[in-house]
């Protein structure tokens, strides 16, 4: 049985649908009539839909990655589980998310209200790649950032796509440790506590030595990271055991 019906008549109620959107993705007019088994009213369908669903993607959907790096270049520390989730799950954009970032105390309190454009841009760059700006870099970000041709939180994400060679290996890696942070003490993160992320460099090996930090905080949840640290060098019998990297670290430094 082949079927016959008016295109206008079919879609009447669809009144959001402009005549340009026919004519130019299938290459009806009105008028035209439909033969076969609505194949083409369903591609129609098909192609709307996709639309929708491509929309909702690129202006609502970050990945944990993407919330992770903004946690490394503002605060060069790992995300907690709650917060992460939170952004990862607001319906905002990664711009959106960034720019609410500096809102919050705690970015407040670490670029206080007169902070130089030179002191945030090295302490962006000592965030994410562990170096200070190059001065070509620094004299254009001060220029730009000082005339208010950019955002601080838009600079920051300019800076996390600019990543590249060594400078992207940093901060894969520190990503890599924030994320691993968030999946392996979960829940029983501590408020207050903050792992950071400060030694950690283009040397695969450093990443490797702060997942085993995160295992062995994970292995003993809640206690505080005093307790953390003799925790770990309870599983040793004698000091000369611990690797050099972790007398060095930020964690031991807190035992002093």
């Amino acid at each position: 049985m082949i079927i016959y019906y008016n295109f206008d008549s079919t879609v009447s109620s669809l009144k959001q649908l402009p005549q340009v959107f026919m004519r130019l993705f299938l290459g009806w007019k009105p008028g035209d009539q439909i033969k076969g088994d609505f194949m083409k009213l369903k591609s129609i369908v098909f192609i709307l839909l996709f639309a929708l669903i491509g929309h909702v993607t690129v202006w609502a959907s970050v990945s944990r990655e993407q919330v992770t790096q903004i946690y490394v270049a503002t605060f060069n520390r790992a995300p907690d589980a709650a917060g992460l989730n939170f952004w990862v799950n607001s319906g905002r954009t990664i711009n959106q998310i960034a720019a609410e970032f500096f809102k919050v105390p705690e970015t407040q309190r670490k670029y206080p209200e007169g902070t130089t454009e030179e002191a945030f841009i090295n302490t962006i760059y000592q965030n994410v790649f562990g170096r200070d700006a190059e001065q070509a870099g620094l004299d254009y970000w001060a220029n730009v950032l000082g005339n208010g041709w950019e955002t601080r939180d838009n600079m920051i994400l300019t800076v996390i796509n600019g990543a590249a060679g060594k400078d992207q290996q940093v901060l894969v890696n520190k990503a890599e440790v924030g994320l691993y942070y968030v999946d392996e003490v979960g829940t029983n993160h501590v408020d207050g506590y903050q792992f950071s992320l400060a030694d950690i460099t283009d040397d695969v090996a450093t990443a490797t030595n702060a997942k085993q930090a995160i295992n062995l905080i994970a292995g003993n949840p809640g206690g505080s990271l005093k307790d953390d640290i003799e925790y770990y060098m309870a599983l040793f019998s004698s000091a000369e055991e611990l690797s050099p990297w972790w007398m060095k670290s930020p964690l031991c430094s807190e035992l002093s």
